[in-house]
């Protein structure tokens, strides 16, 4: 799948995100090898996963989802855009 925009979060260096054209925000929080996925983590119904990163995944649109932006001092803000 096409992704239309990537962004590193302000605060969290190895939590980033996506916009895909599919319409899907997928939020990936690299620190789930080391038990320190604190930030994806909360957002997840099942807290069992044997994969090295945590991904949400979420439809955020009906059409493209184009952009995304992190809230600077918030940590578990953020906006998206779609055409």
């Amino acid at each position: 799948k096409l992704v239309d925009a990537l962004q590193w979060h302000p605060t969290h260096p190895a939590v980033f995100g996506a916009a895909a054209a599919s319409g899907t925000l997928i939020i990936t929080d690299l620190r789930a090898s080391s038990g320190t996925a604190d930030l994806v983590q909360p957002l997840l119904s099942s807290s069992s996963s044997t994969s090295k990163t945590l991904q949400f995944r979420v439809k955020v649109h009906s059409g493209d989802c184009n952009c995304l932006a992190f809230h600077p001092a918030n940590d578990y803000a953020l906006l998206t855009g779609s055409d």
